[in-house]
């Protein structure tokens, strides 16, 4: 499935998606059919969408048909672009990036800026008045990271090239839930590192 229709899905199952929105778009959208198996289209166009549980059916059957790997790589880069080039608001770019490292890429935590996202005393967020406009916001974020768009080249850069590859698999965590796998390799393209995901990927 292409990343557009991967991300009207995803939106739907974290919630951010009216039912009866989503309801519209599938009974509209001819590439469902092309892309999803025959089984999986047949029962997306069969639920009732107004039972409590569909949120729930939908993301069992179509989780499989996600390629999280190439979604999550376009949407952390554009993510990071943004970042780059202060377009969007920036505490509410900086909370986006902050969910993707909670989904387990810890690389982000690197960045002080992301490491140290909410520590008291720390954290350049809590520096932010909202009452600030929003190119105060950016200034003071900046002078207080000066090397931030720097670092976030470097690491927009390595997404990018599949220096860090975001591969797709998830675990359970029993404590973090679903976490999502990362390679790192060297400039040679040989593998430094990645995480480390418990041994099976059943919750511990």
């Amino acid at each position: 499935m292409d990343i557009e229709l991967s991300q009207k899905f995803e939106n739907f199952i974290k919630g951010k998606t009216k039912i009866e929105d989503f309801e519209s778009w599938v009974y509209t959208n001819e590439q469902l059919e092309n892309q999803l198996s025959p089984e999986v289209y047949t029962e997306l166009i069969s639920l009732n969408f107004h039972e409590p549980s569909a949120r729930f059916e939908v993301t069992k059957l179509v989780k499989d048909e996600i390629d999280y790997g190439r979604l999550h790589t376009a949407s952390l880069i554009a993510l990071l672009d943004k970042l780059i080039q202060r377009e969007g608001e920036v505490v509410d770019l900086l909370y986006q990036v902050y969910d993707f490292m909670n989904l387990g890429y810890n690389f982000l935590g690197r960045l002080n800026i992301f490491g140290n996202f909410g520590e008291q005393g720390k954290s350049v967020i809590l520096l932010i008045d909202e009452t600030m406009d929003e190119q105060t916001k950016w200034d003071k974020i900046v002078y207080h990271e000066p090397d931030l768009v720097r670092e976030l080249t470097i690491l927009r850069d390595k997404i990018s090239t599949g220096r860090i590859l975001l591969t797709g698999e998830s675990y359970s965590n029993k404590y973090l839930g679903e976490q999502f796998e990362f390679v790192e390799r060297e400039a040679d393209n040989k593998r430094s590192c990645c995480t480390t995901p418990p041994k099976s990927k059943q919750d511990r």
